[in-house]
């Protein structure tokens, strides 16, 4: 299971609520042991009982695949928009020399960067997978309405094996 943390925060003195975004690959809504799932999830399960913790629990992915379902998140819009049909993966460019397949654009207005227009910290970590992180077609997520971040690029695959945390 791969994650993908997205942060954003407010100085102290704002009365606006931060916002803590968890999107894990490969995990189902009924996974979790807060839900009833054999996943082991201790955290999660401590932050769903948690008084101040808004939980959605009927959550639906754009996409089957990462890539996708990262971009509709970050941007709002279904990624057909923006020809992301795909995840970006070493399988789809074993030798890594090319740029990966689906990127998602500049000109695509984000989530980050409408927050940090109002005055929040945003960080992202974990896997990006929106693109390369360096080289002549980069898109970073810097570039994408990120402050602060610690992502690998495509060195995740997104198709593996089972790890063993699930039946």
């Amino acid at each position: 299971m791969c994650l993908f943390i997205l942060i954003f925060l407010l100085p102290t003195t704002s009365c606006v609520p931060n916002i803590l975004v968890l999107l894990a690959d490969d995990l189902g809504w009924g996974d979790t042991g807060y839900q009833g799932g054999v996943a082991f999830t201790p955290h999660l399960d401590t932050m769903s009982r948690a008084n101040s913790t808004l939980r959605l629990a009927r959550m639906y992915a754009v996409s089957p695949v990462c890539s996708p379902s990262r971009a509709a998140l970050l941007t709002g819009r279904n990624p057909n928009r923006f020809c992301m049909w795909g995840s970006n993966t070493g399988w789809n460019n074993p030798d890594l020399s090319r740029p990966q397949l689906f990127a998602l654009p500049a000109s695509e207005p984000s989530l980050p960067s409408v927050l940090q227009a109002h005055g929040y910290r945003t960080a992202v970590f974990g896997k990006w997978h929106l693109g390369d992180l360096s080289g002549d077609e980069a898109a970073p997520p810097d570039l994408r309405g990120f402050g602060d971040w610690l992502c690998t690029g495509r060195s995740a695959p997104t198709l593996s094996l089972n790890c063993g945390c699930f039946p």
